[in-house]
């Protein structure tokens, strides 16, 4: 599923939550907010929300919960409120930043593999079952092949 269609789902199960809130509540909200959850709804999609289980037990998107924690942090929360909050986003969006360092640091990317060619190779068959196996060779290149390969993308590229 697509970014733009889990938006749109959050749309409309934010509205559908919005339902279930006491009048009062319901009165706080911009009315700008709700057209807004209104125009950017996916119209064919059908959200129940179960006013008995709390949300955790509810198969609601993560957007979705993005969504209450802004409307709760610009609508209903309390100067105090609205500073834990920060606090705990922040920490969020500092792991999450941890998280993508080591997933994209130069040790990850440029690991020896890179250097390598690897050809999956069957080895035999096993004439009892007729299953292939298949065993990993490690090829590397010497210097002489690089070099060579080096001359031959030159040589392509300047055409």
């Amino acid at each position: 599923m697509n970014s733009t269609v889990n938006f749109q789902r959050a749309n409309s199960e934010i509205l559908e939550i919005i339902k279930y809130l006491p009048l009062n509540e319901q009165k706080m909200i911009p009315q700008e907010r709700i057209e807004y959850y209104e125009k950017n709804k996916d119209q064919s999609y059908n959200f129940n929300y179960n006013p008995a289980k709390t949300l955790k037990e509810q198969n609601v998107l993560r957007e979705t919960k993005v969504l209450i924690v802004d409307l709760f942090r610009d609508v209903f929360a309390n100067e105090k409120q609205k500073e834990k909050l920060e606090i705990i986003l922040a920490q969020n969006e500092q792991k999450y930043q941890e998280e993508l360092r080591k997933k994209y640091s130069e040790k990850e990317l440029f690991k020896q593999k890179t250097k390598d060619k690897y050809i999956e190779e069957n080895v035999g068959e096993d004439n009892n079952n007729n299953n292939n196996n298949s065993q990993l060779v490690v090829y590397k290149e010497n210097i002489f092949t690089k070099i060579r390969s080096f001359i031959k993308r030159f040589l392509r590229e300047s055409k």
